[in-house]
Protein backbone atom coordinates (compact mmCIF):
# COMPACT_ATOMS: atom_id res chain seq x y z
CA UNK A 1 0.00 0.00 0.00
CA UNK A 2 1.56 3.61 -0.80
CA UNK A 3 2.07 6.03 1.35
CA UNK A 4 0.54 9.39 1.68
CA UNK A 5 2.38 12.18 1.36
CA UNK A 6 1.55 15.78 3.60
CA UNK A 7 0.06 17.18 0.40
CA UNK A 8 -2.36 14.35 -0.23
CA UNK A 9 -3.11 14.06 3.34
CA UNK A 10 -4.04 17.86 2.84
CA UNK A 11 -6.13 17.43 -0.36
CA UNK A 12 -8.11 14.46 1.70
CA UNK A 13 -8.55 16.93 4.46
CA UNK A 14 -10.36 19.37 2.27
CA UNK A 15 -12.06 16.99 0.17
CA UNK A 16 -14.05 15.22 3.90
CA UNK A 17 -14.26 19.25 4.88
CA UNK A 18 -16.16 19.88 1.39
CA UNK A 19 -18.19 17.11 1.38
CA UNK A 20 -22.27 17.81 1.68
CA UNK A 21 -22.69 16.14 5.03
CA UNK A 22 -19.73 18.54 6.39
CA UNK A 23 -20.96 21.56 4.70
CA UNK A 24 -24.47 20.65 6.14
CA UNK A 25 -23.90 20.24 9.40
CA UNK A 26 -21.83 23.37 9.03
CA UNK A 27 -24.73 25.19 8.29
CA UNK A 28 -26.91 23.87 9.88
CA UNK A 29 -24.92 25.12 13.05
CA UNK A 30 -24.17 28.34 11.52
CA UNK A 31 -28.36 28.90 11.49
CA UNK A 32 -28.70 27.76 14.88
CA UNK A 33 -25.48 30.44 16.09
CA UNK A 34 -26.83 33.60 14.16
CA UNK A 35 -30.29 32.50 15.84
CA UNK A 36 -32.28 31.80 12.65
CA UNK A 37 -35.69 29.29 12.04
CA UNK A 38 -34.74 27.46 9.37
CA UNK A 39 -37.45 24.88 9.20
CA UNK A 40 -38.54 22.10 6.54
CA UNK A 41 -42.20 22.15 5.45
CA UNK A 42 -43.91 18.93 6.89
CA UNK A 43 -44.03 17.29 3.76
CA UNK A 44 -40.68 17.98 2.53
CA UNK A 45 -39.62 16.26 5.80
CA UNK A 46 -41.48 13.65 5.98
CA UNK A 47 -40.98 12.73 1.95
CA UNK A 48 -37.06 12.92 2.86
CA UNK A 49 -37.33 10.75 5.80
CA UNK A 50 -39.09 8.24 3.36
CA UNK A 51 -36.75 8.27 0.85
CA UNK A 52 -33.94 7.48 3.21
CA UNK A 53 -35.31 5.17 4.74
CA UNK A 54 -36.04 3.18 1.41
CA UNK A 55 -32.72 4.01 0.50
CA UNK A 56 -30.80 2.67 3.18
CA UNK A 57 -33.34 -0.63 2.88
CA UNK A 58 -32.56 -1.39 -0.65
CA UNK A 59 -28.87 -0.68 -0.56
CA UNK A 60 -28.71 -2.75 2.82
CA UNK A 61 -30.79 -5.74 1.05
CA UNK A 62 -29.19 -5.68 -2.24
CA UNK A 63 -25.81 -6.33 0.26
CA UNK A 64 -27.56 -8.73 1.80
CA UNK A 65 -28.61 -10.12 -1.39
CA UNK A 66 -25.05 -10.82 -2.95
CA UNK A 67 -23.48 -11.82 0.69
CA UNK A 68 -22.95 -15.74 1.79
CA UNK A 69 -25.16 -17.01 4.29
CA UNK A 70 -21.93 -17.92 6.07
CA UNK A 71 -20.72 -14.35 5.94
CA UNK A 72 -23.88 -13.37 7.76
CA UNK A 73 -24.33 -15.63 10.42
CA UNK A 74 -21.25 -14.67 13.44
CA UNK A 75 -22.81 -10.98 13.16
CA UNK A 76 -26.21 -11.64 12.95
CA UNK A 77 -25.54 -13.28 16.07
CA UNK A 78 -23.13 -10.83 17.72
CA UNK A 79 -25.92 -8.34 17.01
CA UNK A 80 -28.61 -10.46 18.35
CA UNK A 81 -26.12 -11.03 21.81
CA UNK A 82 -25.48 -7.51 21.80
CA UNK A 83 -29.30 -6.54 21.39
CA UNK A 84 -30.16 -8.73 24.69
CA UNK A 85 -26.75 -7.61 26.52
CA UNK A 86 -26.68 -3.83 26.21
CA UNK A 87 -30.19 -3.56 27.51
CA UNK A 88 -29.90 -6.59 30.42
CA UNK A 89 -26.52 -4.14 31.72
CA UNK A 90 -28.07 -1.00 31.42
CA UNK A 91 -30.70 -2.09 33.57
CA UNK A 92 -28.42 -3.61 36.01
CA UNK A 93 -26.89 -0.39 36.19
CA UNK A 94 -30.04 1.70 36.63
CA UNK A 95 -31.22 0.04 39.65
CA UNK A 96 -27.14 0.71 41.23
CA UNK A 97 -27.36 4.55 39.73
CA UNK A 98 -30.91 5.60 40.18
CA UNK A 99 -33.78 4.50 42.79
CA UNK A 100 -36.48 3.73 39.64
CA UNK A 101 -38.79 1.04 40.01
CA UNK A 102 -38.40 -2.15 37.53
CA UNK A 103 -40.55 -1.17 35.01
CA UNK A 104 -39.25 2.81 34.73
CA UNK A 105 -35.46 0.77 34.46
CA UNK A 106 -36.64 -1.50 31.88
CA UNK A 107 -38.29 1.16 29.53
CA UNK A 108 -35.51 3.36 29.73
CA UNK A 109 -33.07 0.45 28.69
CA UNK A 110 -35.46 -0.60 26.08
CA UNK A 111 -34.61 2.58 24.86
Amino acid sequence: MPQMGASDTLQLAIDNLLSPPVLGFALGLLEVTIGGDLRLPDAVYQGLSMYLLLAIGLKGGVALRESDLGDLVLPALAALALGILIPLAAFLALRLVTRLGPLDRGAIAAH
